[in-house]
């Protein structure tokens, strides 16, 4: 799964994580669209005190797998 993160000097860099599998109350989101809100644009101008930071608060996507006790939401078929 691909990131941007947040380095010292508000520098991006992108790595790849492992996709993690969701437990409890957790879902496994496939991102198809996200936004910059100015929550994002504010913390980007504040220096990082501890990298990285991983910014982004909206998203829309499909479930891909959910956890257990998870009874709201559906995967995708």
């Amino acid at each position: 799964m691909r990131h941007l993160k947040l380095e010292e000097g508000n520098q991006f860099e992108a790595f790849d994580v492992d996709i993690p599998m969701p437990s409890g109350h957790e879902l496994l989101v496939k991102i198809q669209s996200i936004s910059v809100n100015p929550v994002d644009t504010k913390q980007r101008l504040m220096s990082v005190d501890e990298a990285p930071r991983i910014l982004g608060f909206d998203a829309v996507g499909i479930v891909e797998k959910a956890g257990d006790q998870v009874s709201m939401f559906e995967t995708r078929r």
